[in-house]
């Protein structure tokens, strides 16, 4: 076999591949038609199976399915007493040429034939009911013209065609899907330029640049927008998307650019949606502890000493080793700064958690040992002679902050509250905490602030007398009080009507003598129930999370507080606020979508959009720090859904897919294929994967709670 040969039959074996069931066979009636599709007549094809069925290992499962790999190394092998004594030129030929056996083959077949042979692909389960009616054979003549190239719109469809099953619209539609999902296929594999079965940042980035250059929606597509799609769906990190990967950004994309749900009564698509009149119904979770309340019931924290802490993490130096090897961090940045201000820099806090790593193995008290002396060597950060001595003065103005403000809770939280009022927004507070910080002195507090009697905001009205919604706090009412409860990761519990929890050793027995609790078990059936909640009942809810569940989960975010999104849901828009939020795990928010539970969307799809590191530096001195965050997250929203469905559009945009594997495959041969350049050279588009980013590797590290 010559060197051409023996590449080609690379290229065909990379190209059946694709049609494969998974299990590197392709069925015998697929392969006799993608044969055909390059002019191997159906009886002369049968024979070469028959001829193939008496190698070993080519043939399987009583000639049912064929195996690729070993079928075209069979072919390629071009024995001269194959097939009847005859050698298949033409196969021999297609080898040589490398020319592509695969779907691109199917749709540029011409007239009935090439239909056909797709309509055999896809109709393979659907049982024949008699001939196709005139109305639906206009119809598959127009699917068949607009998505597929080569189409012939005025073929006549009689034949085989005539005998195919029946089909409604649905079905219908599930066909153009398929057609488009065969494209997308073609446009995966050619720009996979490596061949290894992966689509690399660099190529699906040089894809979605060229897809907006054609695509016929005026997209604007910037590099940045590709590259931020890309951490979005590149879920491990790895900078590459699988084929399977691929296909479901697509897919998912899809339903966003075009309106339909995987949730619809009817199971598919629905009409476009169009973008509300009103904006959306905000959620907004707040962590009580250092977000909102300057202590900490479950730690005993005071609050100097959340200060000092949240200081630690946002002054910056270098670590160093001394003459005698020990190795100790020294302040350069001289002002605190949420983000590193240069390369090279960590903060305090960086310094101790590497420093103190908590235990891969062991119980919970050696876990919460680390952890107290993590948290001890914060506490005295800013002591006098401390590692962070020159930050005390940051220290004391904060502390007359906070002896300014006669609350308990935040100025900037109720000024944020107030002004969502005074703009109209709807909205909803829930209140996310591990211990029992909302008790009837804040619940007192709170309730004056909605009533008008607060001493900073006399003019609030947030209790339902002007005929709004009443956002006051019930402590009492069943409907607003709750608590998770989660036993193991995969055990999520929602329990309406009391803040306790099952102590070590108990179970749910405990809730056994109280008839005011409700329990909801489940994922899908506690995101449910708190969306009634908050959606059609109590717009203030008080939620206790489930500390020793995420302390059993070594503080990673599958044991953390459940928060329910739907990326591209433009109804509501939920927004957490944690001081503890990091944009890695370990991390306190266990971010959830019941459509790909367990699988969690990418902390890419979510961080500061909906979920914001609370920072007491700015929320304590700022009295807009609330307000301005939540616009800047609205602002991502809005640029994150307009990407996606830019996005979307194009890659079910027929044209601009035709025309950019056009550009790769030329007009005489469409099912071969040219080199696609994506990398390298001064015009190379440059991504960076979301752990590799400054912001994220440098992110406040986490502590540890005891």
């Amino acid at each position: 076999m010559g060197r051409d040969e023996a590449d080609g039959a690379e290229s065909v074996k990379r190209e059946l591949r694709r049609l494969e069931e998974g299990d590197g066979t392709i069925t015998a009636e697929c392969l006799v038609s993608v044969l055909g599709a390059v002019g191997v007549a159906r009886e002369h094809a049968e024979e070469l199976l028959v001829a193939a069925a008496l190698a070993d290992g080519v043939i399987v499962d009583d000639g049912s399915l064929v195996r690729t790999d070993a079928f075209v190394d069979w072919l390629a092998a071009g024995s001269s007493e194959r097939g009847g004594g005859r050698q298949d030129a033409r196969l021999r030929s297609v080898l040589r040429a490398k020319r592509t056996l695969s779907v691109g083959c199917l749709f540029n077949g011409t007239g009935d034939d090439g239909l056909v042979r797709v309509l055999e692909r896809f109709f393979a389960d659907v049982e024949p009911s008699g001939p196709i009616p005139e109305s639906t054979r206009s119809r598959m003549r127009s699917v068949w013209a607009e998505v597929l190239p080569g189409g012939d719109s005025g073929a006549a469809l009689s034949g085989e065609v005539a005998v195919r099953a029946e089909v409604d619209g649905p079905l219908w539609e599930a066909f153009a899907r398929f057609c488009i999902d065969c494209l997308l296929r073609d446009a995966f594999t050619t720009f996979d330029t490596n061949a290894n079965g992966l689509l690399e940042a660099q190529e699906l980035m040089t894809l979605l640049m060229l897809l907006t250059v054609h695509s016929s929606a005026r997209c604007h597509l910037t590099p940045a927008d590709a590259e931020h799609i890309i951490q979005e769906f590149d879920v491990d990190g790895s900078g590459a998307l699988s084929f399977a990967s691929f296909m479901d950004m697509a897919k998912c994309l899809e339903r966003e650019a075009h309106g339909y749900h995987d949730d619809h009564p009817a199971g598919g698509r629905r009409a476009p949606s169009k973008v509300p009149k009103q904006p959306p119904h905000l959620v907004l979770y707040f962590d009580v502890n250092n977000t909102v309340l300057v202590a900490d019931s479950v730690t005993g924290l005071e609050a100097e000493d959340l200060i000092s802490m949240t200081l630690a993490g946002n002054t910056w130096g270098v670590s160093t080793k001394r003459r005698s090897g020990e190795e100790v961090w020294v302040q350069v940045f001289p002002e605190p700064a949420a983000s590193q201000p240069w390369q090279g820099l960590m903060s305090y806090t960086e310094f101790i958690v590497k420093a103190h790593p908590l235990p891969h193995e062991g119980d919970n008290e050696e876990t919460a040992a680390v952890a107290d002396q993590r948290r001890d060597l914060l506490k005295a950060f800013c002591k006098p002679g401390g590692p962070g001595d020159s930050m005390r003065p940051h220290l004391e103005r904060l502390k007359e902050s906070l002896a300014e403000n006669p609350c308990k809770l935040l100025p900037s939280f109720y000024f944020l509250l107030q002004e969502l009022k005074g703009q109209g927004r709807s909205f909803s507070v829930v209140f996310r905490t591990f211990g029992i910080d909302m008790d009837e002195s804040v619940q007192s507090e709170f309730n004056a602030f909605c009533e008008g009697r607060h001493p900073l905001f006399p003019h609030a009205r947030l209790d339902g007398s002007d005929g709004a919604a009443d956002h006051r706090m019930r402590l009492e009412d069943s409907d607003s009080v709750g608590t998770f409860v989660r036993m193991s990761e995969a055990d999520v519990a929602l329990v309406w009507g009391t803040q306790q929890q099952p102590k070590d050793g108990q179970g749910w027995e405990i809730y056994d003598d109280m008839p005011e609790v409700r329990r909801v078990h489940g994922v899908a059936e506690a995101a449910k129930a708190l969306e009634d909640r908050v959606l059609r009942s109590s717009r203030t809810v008080v939620l206790r999370d489930y500390y020793p569940g995420w302390r059993q989960q070594k503080f990673g975010s599958a044991g953390g507080k459940p928060m329910f999104v739907r990326i591209e849901d433009p109804r509501t828009f939920p927004v957490f606020f944690d001081d503890h939020a990091r944009p890695v795990d370990p991390n306190i928010i266990d971010v959830i979508d019941v459509r790909t539970y367990p699988r969690r969307p990418p902390m890419a799809q979510v961080y500061d959009i909906h979920i914001v590191r609370a920072a007491p530096l700015r929320s304590i001195p700022e009295l807009s720090y609330f307000c301005d965050e939540l616009a800047r997250c609205e602002q991502a929203k809005a640029a994150q859904l307009q990407r996606r469905r830019q996005v979307g559009t194009m890659l079910h945009d027929v044209a601009a897919l035709r025309d950019v594997l056009q550009l790769f495959r030329g007009p005489s041969r469409p099912g071969s294929h040219r080199s696609v350049r994506s990398g390298g050279g001064d015009n190379a588009l440059n991504y960076t994967g979301w752990r590799d980013l400054e912001a994220v590797k440098h992110s406040t590290p986490f502590v540890g709670i005891s």
